[in-house]
């Protein structure tokens, strides 16, 4: 797994994909914070990566928002019971991978560093974890 603060996928998608090459690991899930995808606006850019699957909660600010590219062949589950949705403050997203033996669950989470409430983040988090 890998994670990656964008600081929006739509301007950065070539610097991620550069980053990518360079690394040259097939990553099984690329978590992304900071997307800058936002609700009920479409993407104007490609941000398709070969062999990848993508997945957000996109965010109702100008800032935050969260991803998930995921490899084709990866079968998982969408943990909307964890994940946050519609939050002015942050926003999460939690996958559940299907292994052999145990599932693995992942999360990316992006709290806005302006949001004044703190606690209410800090009671997901522990209540989430």
């Amino acid at each position: 797994m890998l994670h990656c603060n964008t600081r929006s996928i739509s301007a950065n998608f070539d610097t991620l994909n550069q980053l990518l090459c360079d690394l040259n690991h097939p990553f099984s899930v690329i978590g992304l914070s900071e997307t800058k995808l936002k609700v009920d606006e479409e993407v104007l850019l490609n941000i398709n990566l070969r062999g990848y699957k993508f997945l957000s909660n996109p965010t109702l600010t100008n800032a935050g928002g969260v991803g998930f590219y995921r490899r084709n062949n990866l079968n998982f589950t969408l943990r909307e019971d964890l994940s946050s949705l519609k939050r002015l403050d942050f926003e999460s997203l939690w996958i559940e991978i299907q292994m052999k033996d145990k599932n693995l669950i992942c999360g990316v989470i992006y709290r806005h560093p302006n949001s004044s409430n703190s606690d209410d983040f800090i009671t997901y988090l522990n209540s989430t974890i």
